[in-house]
């Protein structure tokens, strides 16, 4: 059986990626307030500064860490899935994940736990419901771009990558390939971050890593695994700021 060949630095490419999620589970959360303060907005009201914190950690230790990590190593983007190919919005298997993930996530608004947990900034979500909605439109941007951007980086893109072999080499590989212990490698890592979250959510991001593990090497691309985990965080902030009181 064919395996891909390994590169002289993957270890770099793992390892940094697991320092990177260490990092972000302590410090992403708590009563630092670190990059709030950097930027000079730790004294902003409410739970802004944790908001920024938590921000400004994961696009540090789960975008920036990991992926100068890997590309420090020998990889290049292209190897870690970084490919705008948009062959899987031709597909009707995707929509139909797509459908079921999305629903799934705005029927949960309506659960105590996830109305206890989301969304990251009550504060922010007071003034996008009093204010502006533009206030959403920023939370929305900062969402994607510091939070789900390094998010799939970190986890379909290099450990996915990182613990497998490149797209290109993907691509020959047989479909008797052992695909288990790539797919899962990234899928514990994301559920390990879970834990602080609603059981429900935990239990669910099981699933779906999967899924956008599968997606990932199925397309050798994390963009079709980024678009689903995007719309599926904004419709439940969508639905919990601007929807019925449950």
């Amino acid at each position: 059986m064919k395996y891909p060949q390994q590169k002289f630095g993957q270890p770099i490419a793992l390892f940094t990626a697991l320092v990177g999620i260490v990092l972000y589970a302590y410090l992403g959360t708590g009563d630092s307030h670190f990059f709030a303060n950097l930027l000079g907005l730790g004294r902003l009201e409410g739970d802004l500064p944790a908001y920024i914190q938590r921000f400004g950690a994961s696009f540090v230790f789960l975008g920036v860490l990991p992926l100068v990590g890997a590309l420090g190593g020998g990889y290049t983007f292209k190897d870690l899935g970084f490919r705008w190919s948009f062959e899987f919005l031709r597909s009707p298997a995707y929509w139909l994940i797509f459908l079921v993930i999305v629903g799934t996530s705005a029927m949960s608004a309506s659960t105590p736990e996830i109305q206890g947990f989301y969304p990251f900034s009550r504060t922010l979500a007071g003034y996008a419901r009093n204010d502006s909605a533009l206030w959403f439109l920023v939370h929305g941007l900062s969402y994607v771009f510091l939070y789900y951007v390094p998010w799939e980086i970190c986890f379909r893109g290099v450990l996915t990558w990182g613990a497998l072999g490149t797209p290109d080499e993907v691509r020959s590989l047989p479909n008797s390939f052992p695909w288990i212990v790539p797919l899962f490698a990234q899928v514990v890592g994301s559920v390990l971050l879970h834990l602080p979250h609603p059981f429900s959510e935990t239990l669910g991001a099981i699933v779906f890593g999967v899924l956008a593990g599968w997606l990932t090497i199925t397309y050798r691309s994390f963009v079709p695994a980024l678009v689903l985990h995007l719309f599926a965080g904004l419709t439940l902030d969508f639905v919990l700021i601007f929807g019925p009181s449950f």
